[in-house]
């Protein structure tokens, strides 16, 4: 049996109901490669090995099972571990492979059609002439068979959607080093309102794809070195919302039992940083602030935010960094950033050009992208007073916005901060009153709950 017929048996016995479906919705299945390496191991290898041949073969074997001309693609999803790879352990032995990567999506630009097909006509004889492209500048036939070189001309072209996602390794790989980034190219089904939605900046996901090379020209000349790009083919989320947990009656049960102990909130305080003595009212405001409380929305769609932000100011030397970071490397999407070292744009959201496309895109800041988790603020008074006024809107309504260049939107921020912040002449004057002693504006100040300052004695 040839590749083809392999192919179109395995469709037509796992997934000839999805093809049904894909004909009248998306025009895409999701192939578990499971379900493939026990159909034929060694196609499955194949696949991995040079998925570009495989892949193509799928979307015509899916299309001859359904017996259209319709095309539809197959999307691979669940490899195997030993194809997961870090984004920074990415080299060039792995190009032209199928591989898997978990990646925080830092920005996104807007979808644009892309030419993937070019049709020409030559002057002399009318002959239709087909161009496939497959590289960013039209390529154009180089001569008809009736011997006429030179200029053609284009007479149709067909396009299909592509995004592309600047995708960076999730913060819980990276400790203590720099997460690696990669360019992330979406096509077709995966660029649908519904996809788009789930793959803007903020989101974790896994994307299964073939990383490719990309040339770089110097002056117009091809240059030796050159960049990669991972050609998405799958993609989901990688983190279940809490509502989705699945949680087992067993973790049910030990949940209900810590629960009901008269002493719940004892034990929550002293797992709060327990090698630092006392600073038991900050290890309970803490502990609340890791549960939040309930975002209210009234019956006139206003909404008061759930989250709780806490301000720990005080003498130096007394432990407030130990928290900090203690605190943001125990939830999932926590972060833990210093006062010199972020900015207004580091934090809310930032625009940049895009190098390959010359378009406009966005970037997350640090707050989008612990949405729905908390971020930690070393060295609060040290920030920039511009910067420190850039947390009003994420700090009060959970929302960033931005208006600059040609991008102009409004991003989810439900992030609760924890600061942590040294008075304005390094130590407490006793004489002097407190709100005068810390260098943060009063309007920023209003936006955290609970205030604690703490003297070295």
């Amino acid at each position: 049996m040839d590749l083809q017929e392999k192919l179109e048996r395995f469709l037509s016995e796992f997934y000839y109901s999805d093809l049904t479906k894909a004909l009248k919705e998306e025009r895409a299945i999701a192939v578990d490669f499971s379900y493939l390496d026990r159909f034929d191991p060694i196609l499955a290898d194949e696949l991995l090995q040079s998925p570009e041949r495989v892949i193509k073969a799928f979307n015509v074997a899916a299309a001859a099972v359904m017996n259209t001309d319709e095309r539809i693609n197959v999307r691979i999803r669940n490899l195997p571990e030993s194809r997961d790879i870090r984004i920074r352990n990415l080299r060039a032995v792995h190009l032209n492979q199928l591989w898997s990567v978990r990646a925080t999506i830092r920005g996104a630009t807007e979808v644009k059609p892309q030419i993937y097909e070019a049709a020409f006509e030559c002057p002399d004889c009318k002959a239709k002439i087909v161009v496939k492209q497959d590289t960013r500048i039209l390529q154009k036939p180089i001569v008809c068979e009736c011997g006429r070189r030179g200029d053609f001309n284009l007479i149709d072209k067909k396009m299909i959607d592509v995004r592309r996602l600047t995708a960076q390794e999730p913060f819980e790989v990276t400790s203590g080093e720099q997460p690696g980034e990669i360019t992330a190219v979406l096509k077709e089904d995966l660029t649908t309102p519904r996809m788009q939605k789930k793959t803007d900046p903020g989101a974790t996901l896994v994307i299964v794809g073939i990383l490719k090379e990309v040339q770089k020209h110097i002056k117009g000349k091809m240059a030796i070195d050159m960049g990669m790009v991972f050609e998405a083919n799958h993609v989901e989320m990688s983190q279940t919302e809490y509502e989705e947990l699945d949680i087992s009656p067993e973790e049910e049960r030990q949940i209900k039992e810590f629960a009901a102990s008269p002493d719940v909130y004892d034990k929550l305080r002293a797992s709060i940083a327990p090698a630092i003595f006392g600073f038991d009212d900050i290890k309970d405001a803490v502990a609340l602030q890791l549960f939040g409380g309930v975002a209210h929305v009234f019956p006139d769609t206003t909404r008061v935010r759930g989250n709780i932000h806490i301000l720990i100011t005080g003498d130096p030397g007394v432990g407030k960094t130990q928290i900090l970071k203690l605190v943001s490397s125990l939830v999932p999407r926590g972060r833990y950033v210093s006062g010199t070292g972020a900015s207004g744009a580091g934090l809310t959201a930032t625009v940049r050009k895009d190098e390959e496309t010359g378009t406009w895109m966005l970037e997350a800041g640090a707050l989008i992208l612990c949405n729905k988790g908390m971020i930690a603020i070393d060295e609060f008074d040290k920030m920039n007073r511009d910067d420190q006024i850039a947390m009003h809107e994420a700090t009060s309504v959970e929302t960033v916005s931005i208006a600059k260049a040609s991008i102009v939107a409004t991003l989810p921020a439900q992030t609760a901060v924890l600061a942590g912040a040294n008075p304005k002449f390094g130590r407490f004057d006793p004489f002097v009153p407190i709100g005068e002693q810390i260098q943060i504006p009063e309007t920023l100040l209003s936006r955290f709950d609970l205030k604690f300052a703490l003297r070295d004695k």
